[in-house]
């Protein structure tokens, strides 16, 4: 308590900020919080919805960078640049402005691929018994 407010001002400690006081400062301290209802989740986007224009947007730079295959699979690629610069929903259906562009049609997800079997390892020779 050695303030110049507590000291010069005569203000006590732990006071709460007058009208006056508040107009000049705004408090920062968030009024204590309201029960209210969890918001629900927002629905996750469906595979087959097109593009968004953000993603449109962006596409033609991908593919004078990187070509149509690079940035078809982009669209397919959480993180990927057209993801993350371009808005682009993971799965989204290219839009007629990119199909225009790359006249192709979108990978399917890559699929998991079974390991292919291994060989069965050859049997070591049994030792010959001495005679």
């Amino acid at each position: 308590a050695g303030s110049m407010l507590v000291n010069k001002g005569g203000c006590t400690v732990g006071c709460d900020p007058t009208m006056t006081m508040t107009d000049l400062c705004p408090t920062t301290t968030p009024p204590p919080p309201t029960p209210t209802a969890p918001s629900p989740t927002p629905p996750s986007p469906t595979p087959g919805d097109v593009c968004e224009v953000s993603c449109e947007e962006e596409f033609p730079k991908c593919v004078n960078f990187k070509g149509c295959e690079s940035c078809l699979e982009e669209l397919q690629t959480a993180g990927s640049m057209l993801v993350n610069r371009g808005g682009c929903t993971v799965g989204c259906e290219p839009s007629m402005i990119m199909t225009d562009l790359c006249p192709t049609t979108t990978p399917p997800p890559p699929t998991p691929t079974a390991p292919s079997p291994t060989p069965p390892s050859p049997t070591p020779p049994s030792p010959t018994p001495p005679s």
